[in-house]
Order: structure tokens, then sequence, then C-alpha cells
């Protein structure tokens, strides 16, 4: 299978205030992508990924990558 030229990428960080607002964030982004998964598969998205950022102490980030 021949490996796709990816066009475009994006990535957005969203700085949140505590553990739990980081959690529901998350949660939240999963129905959200779930619901939507097949929509954006049909305007060529190859890959989508969350993770969390631990770069500082005391502080709740996650980051989303197209």
């Amino acid at each position: 299978m021949p490996k796709s030229e990816t066009l475009l990428m994006s990535y957005i960080v969203c700085d949140l205030l505590s553990k739990s607002d980081q959690t529901v964030a998350h949660e939240a982004w999963v129905k959200i992508i779930e619901g939507m998964q097949e929509d954006f598969k049909k305007a060529g998205a190859l890959r989508q990924t969350v993770s969390q950022i631990w770069n500082r102490k005391g502080t709740f980030k996650l980051g989303f990558m197209w």
C-alpha cells in the first residue's frame, strides 16, 4: 500500500486549569471524534492524536495533532 503524502498538519495546545478539567476535556474530545470520525476520513484526514503535555510541573495541557 503506497504511503499517502501529507499536505497539511495542525497542532493545537489546550491549557487547562486543573487535572479534572484536563480529564473532562479529553473525554469530550474523544466523544466528538467518535461521532465525526467518518466525516474526517472522507475529508482526507489520515490520523488524529491527543497527548498530555508534561513540560512544566503544575500545568495541565493537552496537545491535539491532525
